[in-house]
Parts: structure tokens; C-alpha cells; sequence
């Protein structure tokens, strides 16, 4: 079965994706997967959980979960006397309780997020 023909909505993606790989010239979308499942991925899902595995020095290996998205559609609206000028455009919904922290850093950098470091 292809992905296309897949109507689950849980996606387990185990290996390297766009932009963990370190391997830039020879493999920029990982060996893991094709781009073209990456790019499908990321358009129709929402990743729920990343986990990195254990590697070899060369690759990023993680484990993701990924929830295929809901839509909403939004029309915003044109000049009054040009009905057509109305522009209707998706959007991926995520429930707040299924989306991933947007401000990561680095941990030589974590301290611009205002994170404490603690020790123990």
C-alpha cells in the first residue's frame, strides 16, 4: 500500500527527516524516507511526539508521531462590489493540546529563551 492509499490518521515515522539529517550533500532528506513522503507528511499531518534513538555519529535517527491535521477554511473577504474577489484559503487546525513547543534552542543558547539551569 502506498501512503497515498492510506487513510489512517496515526503516522510512526522511525529515521531521519529534512533539516535532522547531518549528511547535507549526500542525503538532504535523510535515508529514512523519500521527499516526497516527507513533503506529504508534513502537509497533510502534525508531528505529536519526536524522540531521538539511539545513532551512529552520522545519522539523527528519531522515532515521531504524527496526527493527520483537520482543516479549516478561511475566506477573506475582497472588495464589496467584486464578489469574486473573495479568497478562500485552508488551514491546518491543531487542537493547542497537540501542538509542539515552538521556542527550542540549543543548549548554548537556552539561556535567550530564559530558561534556569539547574544543577544537580
Amino acid at each position: 500500500m502506498s501512503f497515498e492509499q492510506f487513510q489512517g490518521d496515526i503516522v510512526i515515522h522511525v529515521g531521519e527527516l529534512l533539516s535532522d539529517t547531518l549528511s547535507m550533500d549526500q542525503a538532504p532528506w535523510g535515508r529514512s524516507s523519500a521527499p516526497e513522503f516527507q513533503q506529504r507528511l508534513a502537509a497533510e499531518y502534525h508531528c505529536l511526539l519526536k524522540a531521538a534513538l539511539p545513532n551512529w555519529l552520522h545519522v539523527r535517527d528519531t522515532i515521531s508521531v504524527w496526527k493527520r491535521s483537520q482543516t479549516c477554511t478561511m475566506i477573506f473577504e475582497g472588495d464589496e462590489e467584486d464578489e469574486e474577489s473573495d479568497e478562500e484559503i485552508e488551514y491546518k487546525y491543531i487542537p493547542p493540546s497537540e501542538q509542539l513547543p515552538q521556542d527550542v534552542a540549543a543548549p548554548c543558547l537556552s539561556h535567550l529563551l530564559g530558561e534556569k539551569k539547574t544543577t544537580a
